[in-house]
C-alpha cells in the first residue's frame, strides 16, 4: 500500500519521527508531503501515537492535468463510496505551489448533482483544510478529503484516513490541574516526538530526571511504557507531577505505573536501584525572565548537563537512548548554542534523508531544531546513545 503523510511545521523533525516509528523507503515530495510504500495496512488511528504528523492517507492515483477527465474520475470515485441516497460530503486540499481554480471543486459538485446526488463541498480559508475542519465536518467518516500534490510532472492524489488528534492533545495540555505557565511547559505533541525518537517500545521503563509537571511521563504512558519515573529537585514540581498524573490516569485509563522522586538529575545513580533503557527530558533551560548574560548561562548549563550525562551513563542500558533538549538562545541575528561534554555517548542521526533535505533545521552540531521565528529561545532536540 502507498501512503502519504502531511508533515508539521518542522519538516525534518516530523520525518525523523516517522522514520524511527515506521521503517521503509521514504520519499520527499515537498516541505509538507512525504510518501511511503508499506507492506501492509496502517491503522486509521496511527496519528494518536505521532506528534509531528498532521494527516496521513492512501495514495489513490495520478492525473496529468486537473481537467474535465480528473473531475469526472473524482466524482465517480465519490459516487462509488456512497451507494445510498444521502448527501455526499467532500473537501479538497492542495499541497502544491500551483493555485487551483475554484471551478475545479464546483465542477466535481455539479457532476455529483447531475448524477442525482446532493453534494456538499467543504471549504476553508486556505488551500488546504486543517485537521479541525476535516474532523468536524466528518470527512473521515461520512465524507472524504481529497488531497493533491505535484510529483514528477503529475498531480498525485490520495484520500485522508487519519488526522492529528487535536482534541486529546489540547485536553492534556490545557486541561491539567497543575500548570506552571511562568516557567513554561513542554507541548504534549513535542513530548510524543521525543519519546518516539527515543525508540520507546511497549514494556519499556522511561525516566524523566527533570520531570517538571509530568508531560513526558503522561505521553510515555499513552505510548506503551510499562513504568515511568519522574525525578525533580523542586518539591512543587513533584507535587504538580503527582496531581497531573492522578488527573491523567482517571481520564485515560493507562496500565502504566508511575513513581515520583525528589532529587537531583545529576545524582540519578544514587536514586535508582535498576538500569533504565529510555531517558527523555527537557532539563532546566536557564532563566526565563529578566536580563540574561548568555555566555554565563551557557557555562552554567553546560556544567549541569555534563554532570547529568556523566551520571546517566552509569544507569542506561547498552541499547538505551537519551533524548533531551538543549536550549538555543537568540539575540538579534546571533545564536548561542549549549555544548556540554558528551564523553561516553554518541549522537544519533535519526534520518539522513531529513538532514540532507532540510539542513537549515539542524544546529551546527547536527541536532534537530524546534522553534518559531518570534521566540527568543529555541529547542535543540538531542539524541544520544552509549558507546
Amino acid at each position: 500500500m502507498n501512503y502519504f503523510f502531511i508533515l508539521g511545521n518542522h519538516s525534518a523533525l516530523s520525518l525523523s519521527e516517522l522514520s524511527v516509528k515506521i521503517a521503509g523507503n521514504w520519499q520527499i515530495v515537498n516541505d509538507a508531503v512525504v510518501t511511503l510504500h508499506y507492506d501492509g495496512e496502517l491503522a486509521a488511528n496511527l496519528l494518536e501515537s505521532l506528534g509531528g504528523t498532521i494527516k496521513f492517507g492512501k495514495i489513490m492515483g495520478q492525473f496529468k492535468k486537473l481537467d474535465e477527465v480528473a473531475e469526472e474520475d473524482l466524482a465517480g470515485y465519490l459516487l462509488s463510496l456512497n451507494q445510498g441516497d444521502g448527501k455526499i460530503h467532500f473537501g479538497l486540499s492542495n499541497y502544491s505551489s500551483i493555485v487551483l481554480d475554484r471551478s475545479f471543486g464546483l465542477q466535481i459538485k455539479r457532476r455529483l448533482q447531475v448524477a442525482g446526488r446532493s453534494a456538499r463541498w467543504v471549504v476553508g480559508r486556505d488551500k488546504v483544510l486543517s485537521s479541525v475542519i476535516v474532523e468536524q465536518n466528518h470527512l473521515l467518516t461520512k465524507g472524504k478529503e481529497i488531497v493533491f500534490w505535484r510529483y514528477n510532472d503529475y498531480w498525485q492524489w490520495g484520500i485522508t484516513i487519519g488526522v492529528q488528534p487535536f482534541k486529546g492533545l489540547s485536553a492534556r495540555d490545557y486541561g491539567r490541574p497543575a500548570r506552571d505557565d511562568r516557567s513554561g511547559m513542554l507541548p504534549p505533541k513535542l513530548a510524543q516526538i521525543m519519546i518516539n525518537l527515543a525508540g520507546l517500545q511497549p514494556g519499556d521503563i522511561l525516566l524523566d530526571p527533570f520531570c517538571g509537571s509530568g508531560t513526558i511521563l503522561q505521553e510515555a504512558a499513552l505510548l506503551g511504557a510499562s513504568k515511568v519515573i519522574g525525578i525533580d529537585n523542586a518539591p512543587q514540581a513533584i507535587k504538580n507531577s503527582q496531581d497531573n498524573w492522578a488527573w491523567f490516569a482517571q481520564r485515560w485509563r493507562v496500565n502504566t505505573s508511575a513513581e515520583f522522586r525528589l532529587g537531583e538529575a545529576t545524582k540519578v545513580s544514587q536514586i535508582l536501584s535498576s538500569k533504565i533503557n529510555r531517558i527523555v527530558t527537557e532539563p532546566y533551560l536557564g532563566p526565563s525572565r529578566g536580563p540574561r548574560n548568555f555566555p554565563a548561562i551557557i557555562k552554567e548549563l553546560e556544567v549541569l548537563y555534563s554532570q547529568a550525562l556523566r551520571d546517566w551513563r552509569s544507569v542506561i542500558t547498552k541499547e538505551g537512548r537519551v533524548v533531551m533538549i538543549w536550549p538555543i538562545f537568540l539575540c538579534g541575528t546571533k545564536k548561542y548554542y549549549v555544548q556540554p561534554d558528551i564523553s561516553g555517548w554518541q549522537t544519533i542521526e535519526f534520518s539522513k534523508l531529513a538532514r540532507q533535505s532540510w539542513p537549515q533545521e539542524y544546529t551546527p552540531g547536527g541536532h534537530l531544531i524546534y522553534g518559531r521565528s518570534r521566540q527568543t529561545v529555541w529547542r535543540a532536540i538531542v539524541g544520544l546513545q552509549p558507546v
